[in-house]
């Protein structure tokens, strides 16, 4: 029976969404199905949209059909954009569909074939459940019958054995093989035991050193709350361990580069506390585990460093292209207009030091292809979980510096501070990348 194959659990680290990935393992000769599913738009009055969950599910049924070996009619696309496209109500992305769809598929399927399934969207964990939640675009918080639970999913679809072999061995191989045009997947288990097996196992990496064979173990993994001298101690751990430097520098040309600084895994708390000033109703707190670790870039992109990548791309950006021009400042209106005077070259404001604005997420994505071209290393931009893990750096306050903001750790304007009624400083322009007023540990 199909429910007897091996199945992994992975998790994409899409650029605005969390996408999962339920796969089952393939049999020699077998057909291959994909159930790929992304949700964009939410009911507003429980979780925020999500604007490039579309693109993601497209560029991964691509990949599956033009690398993966997957036959396009066997590839099911869930999304609200192909369910008006195609003028198929039956492919929204809400939970009855998503379920109609999972047990059509399973009717066709034989011993000898495999499923992979790929959500991207939202998902949510309870404190009172080990499990993750999908959402679908219908889902409701406060009702988990609307939700699609990742671990009954898993389990009701088959079981474990061998699970470490299949994770080291196809799930590997595929994922360094097709995926590094959308973006690689980082392991992660299911259940708490699937979950164990995978990490401790993990964890013990064996290599030679000459001709004696010693094991290497993985460094201990961030637990936050943890302070600036954890967050150095585990960054130096994480470099030895990696043979590579805390901070790394990408040649851009011209004379230009780019620092990347190490951030080592670790598990934070995602989201605010339901007491804190001006929290967002999406801001639902979960614990969340960076499993890999990772390069972010030191400082925001510059319009200097941009610059050599259209120079070197001959790339237009898209407030270039669409006739509208881009955001700046109108010193003799004195105020912000959109206007086709403006663009990344020209904001009105800016050196080629300061960060790069006027740029879409499009025009970022083709900045993170070139920049993967000429680095030769796997480049995306950072998911969100990957963002709040760095920016938070071990802290649980509002901000990674404390609970306050006026103008003293951050140029902001301390005539309107957050949390304290103390006024700060108000610099009235913006400044370099670089420039020191509040301190990120992993960076500092």
């Amino acid at each position: 029976m199909f429910r007897k194959l091996l199945l992994g659990l992975l998790i994409w680290a899409a650029a605005s969404a969390t996408a999962l990935f339920v796969w089952a393992a393939p049999r020699e000769g077998g057909n291959k199905y994909a159930l790929l599913i992304g949700v964009r738009d939410y009911l507003p009055s429980e979780l925020h949209k999500l604007p490039y969950t579309d693109n993601d599910i497209a560029d991964l049924a691509k990949v599956l059909i033009e690398q993966g070996g997957y036959r396009a009619e066997q590839v099911i696309v869930m999304t609200q954009k192909v369910a008006v496209d195609q003028r198929k109500p039956q492919l929204h992305p809400s939970a009855a569909n998503i379920r109609k769809q999972l047990e059509d598929i399973l009717k066709l399927c034989e011993e000898e074939d495999s499923l992979l399934m790929a959500f991207a969207g939202h998902s949510v964990q309870f404190k009172d459940s080990k499990d993750n939640y999908f959402c679908p675009a219908d889902a409701k918080l406060s009702d988990k019958k609307t939700l699609i639970s990742l671990g009954e999913l898993y389990r009701s679809l088959g079981a474990k054995e061998d699970l470490e072999k299949y994770v080291k061995t196809e799930v590997k191989a595929f994922v360094k093989s097709n995926l590094d045009d959308v973006q690689r997947p980082q392991l992660v288990g299911a259940s708490n035991e699937v979950w164990e097996l995978v990490h401790v196992r993990a964890r013990e990496d064996r290599s030679r050193s000459g001709d004696i064979g010693e094991v290497r173990r993985e460094p201990a993994r961030a637990v936050a709350p943890f302070d600036k001298a954890k967050a150095k101690e585990l960054q130096r751990a994480w470099a030895k361990h990696l043979d590579r430097e805390v901070v790394e520098e990408v040649d851009l040309g011209g004379g230009v580069t780019m620092a990347f600084v190490l951030i080592p895994p670790g598990k934070f708390l995602m989201g605010s506390p339901e007491d804190e000033k001006d929290r967002e109703e999406n801001e639902v707190q979960h614990a969340v585990e960076i499993t890999q670790p990772f390069y972010l870039g030191k400082y925001e992109v510059t319009r200097g460093q941009f610059r050599q990548f259209v120079r070197d791309a001959e790339y237009t950006t898209e407030a270039e292209r669409d006739g509208k021009g881009g955001w700046g400042w109108n010193a003799d209106k004195k105020k912000f207009e959109r206007n086709t005077a403006f663009s990344w070259t020209n904001a009105g404001f800016q050196s080629d030091n300061h960060p790069v604005v006027n740029v879409t997420w499009n025009d970022a994505a083709k900045f993170c292809r070139w920049l993967a071209q000429r680095s030769g290393k796997a480049v995306h931009l950072p998911s969100e979980a990957e963002w709040e893990y760095a920016c938070r750096a071990g802290t649980e306050t509002p901000f990674h510096f404390g609970k306050t903001l006026n103008g003293d750790k951050a140029n902001c304007d301390g005539n309107s501070p957050y949390g304290t009624d103390k006024k700060g400083i108000y610099l009235g322009r913006t400044c370099a990348v670089g420039f020191v007023c509040g301190e990120c540990i992993w960076f500092a």
